[in-house]
């Protein structure tokens, strides 16, 4: 899983394929990820908003702007995580 380190916030990604959900004859690929967001500094902050960039294998991308993350903006404390789950085609 990479992990991704900036002022004080890691942020760590674990994606999944998920063949169920999934019909590579149609030409549909599902993914999901686990994302832990973690404060490793001193300060307690808050994730406001998100902004993903989604490669895909045959050069397309996608890019994800909104706030906080799954309708959440939640607080994170010295030394706590939050932790969400979603998907992607």
């Amino acid at each position: 899983m990479p992990t991704f380190l900036t002022d004080n916030i890691s942020v760590t990604v674990n994606p999944s394929y998920e063949e169920q959900q999934s019909s590579p004859a149609n030409g549909r690929y599902v993914f999901s990820y686990t994302i832990e967001v973690k404060n490793e500094g001193d300060l307690t902050v808050q994730l406001l908003s998100r902004h993903w960039y989604i490669f895909d294998s045959d050069g397309s991308h996608s890019e994800i702007k909104g706030e906080g993350v799954v309708g959440e903006q939640p607080v994170i404390h010295p030394g706590q995580s939050h932790g969400y789950q979603s998907f992607c085609n």
